[in-house]
């Protein structure tokens, strides 16, 4: 039936509860299909606890047995539990035949589960932070605190659900699956109504859970979220519910005290009002009681909510929870951080001494193919060693890994196979150095590092000198060779002038006749009839 239609009337509870005692057998009262069962998917793993309210008997104890099921289907009769998982084959509408027997009988109702492949639904946003949005208090993990009488109105939002669409029906119930307290009114996405009476003023608060639900398939639960409404004459809370703190391996942490923040009916609570301090934190979370703050050194930094509970004299609870979050550690590569000469057929032993390997945390090495006859101490940071005779000259670069709660880091070292005798000026093992490199942080870069005169060795040394001394007499080759062109093209040119002009001159005599050119003189052609005169 709809689940509209689940909510009985209390005066129509009280004469069906009747009338099944006195016909002294189990009855139904409230049927399994108006409890929005769950889907069940394929390959997922199924759990549905019906109602204790699902049948009625005079008698305290009730059986409850599958007469008629499909094989994946189990039931624990002690916690009214379904559960099983289903196969590809099982898609679709599974009917069950249970059974519910005591001394006097038993009673069978026809019982239909749903099985899909899968669901587009999902949740979203957090409960609590929509439940401090009523104005009203709250308290963690998911409690909105009323006095009785007063009225109250939560509205979800839309992002409370993933993957909701035009099928999407809401539905609610109470957490035992029981409909929901005459008190709540729901309306698709809105709880309201007016918190209930207590039978006195001494009496303790009153705790009332339920779910709301998000389907695609009508009358069954697909996704589903749950919050309580805590309904007492005091309001004990924290003024903060939660809060997130960061955690590291391997280093303390301590979170702000919540000691001021505790409140009774609005005011700092007294310490003589409070009645126990716990928490549900693993062991390596300490309690500071008297300022209400956590401490710890985790070994390994994992994400953990820890709730704090706070009893008062009153009986009253006010719950925060603490989320300690694992920080990220940043990766750092430090480049090549040494050179070392290992002779073939020798021992070595080779130290890194580089300031960031100095915290404490957790230090390894790649040996790669060399992992026959190179070993690698992790206590002392030492790569030893005896290269076998019938190894080729070869460069190995061994892969350095350190962690810890601040960082992680990679570096290099080289080791160099040579010879018995190295060419000279070649250093050996025993006086190389791990090169000095800045402390590792997030922005180190080890391009920039500068080697120490000690990382390098002679026979290097001499060929980068011989290579400056080469560059530099090839510069000063080509720019003499530049000035030789220049100058020989620019003489060139004015040879070609002085030409030109000599070309270009008609030399003529004082009376008008043409002259010669010889030897740079202008000259008179005289005829045999005229005299020379000077």
């Amino acid at each position: 039936m709809p689940f509209a239609e689940a909510r009985k009337p209390l005066l129509a509870v009280a004469f069906a509860s009747l009338a099944a005692l006195a016909r002294a057998v189990p009855d139904l009262y409230f049927p399994i299909n108006s409890q929005v069962p769950p889907v069940a998917y394929v390959s997922q793993q199924y759990a549905f606890t019906f109602s204790a309210t699902t049948f009625v008997s005079n008698k305290s104890q009730l059986s409850y047995i599958i007469a008629d099921g499909p094989d994946w289907l189990q039931l624990d009769t002690s916690s009214r539990s379904f559960t099983g998982t289903p196969a590809q084959s099982d898609v679709g509408a599974n009917i069950v035949q249970l059974n519910a027997s005591d001394s006097t009988g038993e009673y069978s109702d026809s019982i239909t589960l749903i099985v899909l492949e899968s669901t587009q639904l999902g949740t979203g946003t957090p409960v609590l932070p929509q439940l401090q949005q009523a104005g009203l208090s709250s308290s963690a993990p998911d409690s909105l605190l009323l006095r009785p009488l007063q009225p109250f109105e939560v509205i979800f939002d839309l992002g409370t659900f993933t993957g909701i669409g035009s099928k999407t029906t809401y539905y609610a119930i109470s957490d035992d699956r029981s409909p929901l307290p005459p008190w709540v009114q729901f309306e698709q996405l809105s709880f309201s109504g007016t918190g209930p009476p207590l039978v006195s003023l001494t009496a303790p608060p009153q705790t009332y859970g339920f779910f709301l639900i998000a389907s695609d398939v009508v009358g069954f639960e697909e996704a589903t979220v749950h919050f309580d409404i805590v309904v007492g004459y005091n309001v004990f809370a924290f003024e903060n519910v939660s809060q997130t703190v960061g955690i590291s391996s391997g280093l303390p942490f301590q979170t702000p005290p919540l000691r001021s923040q505790l409140t009774l009916n609005g005011n700092v609570c007294a310490d003589g009002q409070i009645a126990s301090i716990v928490t549900d934190g693993p062991e390596w979370v300490e309690l500071d009681r008297s300022r209400i703050s956590l401490s710890g050194t985790p070994q390994t930094a994992i994400n953990t909510i820890v709730t704090i509970s706070v009893t008062d004299v009153y009986n009253d609870v006010a719950n925060t929870t603490v989320l300690l979050q694992a920080n990220s550690v940043p990766a750092v590569s430090l480049g090549t951080i040494g050179d070392v000469n290992v002779t073939l057929g020798e021992n070595f032993s080779y130290t890194l001494n580089n300031p960031a390997f100095a915290d404490s945390g957790s230090i390894s090495a790649d040996l790669g193919s060399a992992n026959g006859w190179l070993h690698f101490d992790s206590s002392s940071g030492t790569l030893s060693g005896q290269p076998p005779m019938s190894l080729p000259e070869d460069i190995i670069p061994v892969t350095i890994a350190f962690a810890n709660a601040t960082a992680k880091l990679t570096a290099t070292v080289v080791l160099y196979l040579m010879p018995d005798k190295p060419p000279n000026g070649m250093a050996t093992a025993s006086n190389m150095q791990t090169r000095a490199l800045p402390q590792a942080s997030e922005t180190s870069n080890p391009q920039n590092s500068s080697p120490s005169s000690g990382n390098t060795s002679k026979w290097s040394s001499t060929r980068m000198i011989l290579a400056i001394v080469l560059s530099v007499l090839a510069v000063l080759i080509i720019i003499c060779l530049i000035l030789l062109w220049t100058l020989r093209k620019r003489r060139k040119r004015s040879t070609n002038a002085e030409f030109a002009n000599l070309e270009s001159v008609q030399p003529t005599t004082t009376d008008g006749s043409p002259g010669s050119i010889y030897r740079g003189r202008t000259t008179r052609l005289l005829s045999p009839d005229t005299n020379y005169q000077e």
